[in-house]
């Protein structure tokens, strides 16, 4: 199975590159180190083919998972860390979303602030 590079991938699920190092660190990203010139590369294997952009279905299935393998009573120390780095990183992907539309919504308004001026113009 061919895999993505850490940069690929990471672009793939819409998190820096360090957040998928530590996912396949935590065992939570498969990867294999493979040969490449005089070092090696990681090439992390993605088994769902069309992951969201800002990784949330990735993180919704992460968590589903993790919960899935709680057990009733006292929750492992393992598992609630994972939940909470998961949560985490959500935020901060969200927070960046919000960043994003931000962006767009300022740039969609520069734009029709522009298309109406030359309109004007035109007139």
């Amino acid at each position: 199975m061919e895999g993505l590079t850490i940069p690929e991938a990471a672009i793939r699920l819409g998190v820096s590159a360090d957040t998928v190092r530590r996912r396949v660190k935590s065992g939570r990203l498969k990867a294999r180190r493979e040969p490449h010139g005089r070092n090696h590369q990681w090439l992390i294997d993605l088994d769902v083919p069309a992951m969201s952009q800002r990784g949330a279905s990735e993180g919704a299935a992460a968590s589903r998972s993790i919960v899935r393998d709680l057990q009733p009573g006292e929750p492992d120390r393992e598992s609630l860390a994972s939940l909470r780095a998961l949560v985490d990183e959500l935020r901060v992907s969200l927070d960046q979303a919000r960043t994003e539309l931000d962006a767009r919504r300022a740039e969609v308004a520069r734009l029709l602030a522009l298309l109406e001026r030359q309109a004007a113009g035109s007139s």
